[in-house]
């Protein structure tokens, strides 16, 4: 364990990787699934809420279409309904099932660093903001608010 890089983003792998997590802060569990054409998908639906009161529910039609986790997407990728909505100094809320709402002021993660598209992808900005554990034998994934 890199015990000089506190705070900063890292890979690790199986025990390296829980160890590191150690004394952050569990912010939850949620289920995914192996996209049938992606890497992995947030199995359940997902609210996207914006601090001045719009709140949108992505909801899948079929297995194609769960919102992507990705951490080789550049952007965070919302609702194309969220277009009109969000500005550069708007907060976003993600909620899921079995974690804490995720938090981004959309200031600090780039307004450049956001694009819109039916399909939700959780990209980049949601690696830079949160640690994630893909938990591969039970199909989970694990977000961890990262202490800086």
């Amino acid at each position: 364990i890199n015990k000089e890089n506190v705070g900063n983003q890292r890979v690790a792998f199986g025990r390296t990787a829980e160890e590191s997590l150690r004394n952050e802060s569990k912010l939850g569990l949620t289920k995914i699934m192996r996209h049938p054409r992606y890497w992995y998908s947030i199995k359940s639906d997902m609210t996207f809420s914006l601090d001045s009161g719009l709140n949108y529910t992505y909801r899948p039609t079929s297995e194609d279409t769960h919102a992507i986790i990705d951490s080789g997407t550049q952007e965070l990728v919302l609702p194309s309904a969220m277009r009109n909505a969000i500005t550069p100094t708007s907060i976003l809320t993600i909620k899921m099932d079995g974690v804490e709402p995720l938090r981004f002021d959309v200031a600090k993660i780039g307004f450049m660093n956001i694009e819109f598209y039916d399909q939700p992808t959780l990209g980049f900005p949601v690696f830079w903001t949160y640690d994630i554990l893909f938990h591969m034998r039970n199909s989970r994934l694990g977000f961890y608010k990262r202490a800086l």
